[in-house]
């Protein structure tokens, strides 16, 4: 871990942030920092386009299982159904002009990946959601910090990092470059080696 340089990227990715999730991730650079890491703001300049990366799946998706969608609707859960068929209403248009911010986004996050080895954020803003809001309908499509790396192709891996006080998990997002997935491995298992989080349970 000495030497490695860990980027924090805190636009967008901590908006709205649960002032618990926040505390959580400080703690974790802070063992980083330990380990022998520096840590250091890093700037992606379109990241608020993120967003996009929900016309791409969702349209995606909606497209590879549009044909279960007719002939076997009861095969998916109703939450689930309705999510895909949002995929329907999302213009060729809009798809194009999503791919678009995608190679905006991907040349600068390789950028920002130039001066640090890694990036970090928290996994979600807000702490690990309830079964009961999950299977709410109104429960919507609540932000999480996965989808701008899901849309640019780099390796992620989330690894725990503390419990609210309501006994909630939160997690650290740890991204690297293109195919570098060892580094990423490598960073999340040292972590783990220096903290017990990974070893706990949230009450069910």
């Amino acid at each position: 871990m000495r030497g490695l340089r860990v980027g924090v990227p805190r636009e967008y990715f901590f908006e709205g942030v649960d002032a618990e999730v926040e505390k959580g991730f400080e703690q974790a650079l802070a063992t980083l920092r330990q380990l022998g890491a520096t840590v250091e703001d890093v700037q992606i300049p379109n990241i608020q386009s993120a967003g996009a990366f929900m016309a791409i799946m969702l349209s995606e998706a909606f497209a590879y299982h549009e044909r279960d969608l007719r002939e076997h609707p009861e095969l998916f859960g109703e939450l689930l159904r309705d999510r895909l068929l949002a995929g329907a209403l999302i213009t060729g248009s809009e798809y194009v002009q999503a791919q678009r911010i995608r190679a905006l986004l991907q040349a600068d996050m390789n950028a920002a990946l130039r001066r640090v080895d890694v990036l970090a954020t928290p996994t979600s803003p807000k702490p690990a959601a309830t079964f009961a809001q999950v299977y709410d309908p109104d429960y919507g499509f609540p932000r999480g910090n996965t989808g701008p790396f899901n849309m640019t192709g780099l390796p992620s891996l989330a690894v725990p990092c503390g419990f609210t006080g309501a006994g909630l998990p939160v997690s650290l997002q740890i991204t690297g470059r293109p195919f570098d997935e060892t580094t990423v491995l490598r960073v999340g298992h040292t972590y783990e080696q220096a903290t017990d989080w990974h070893k706990r349970h949230p009450t069910l």
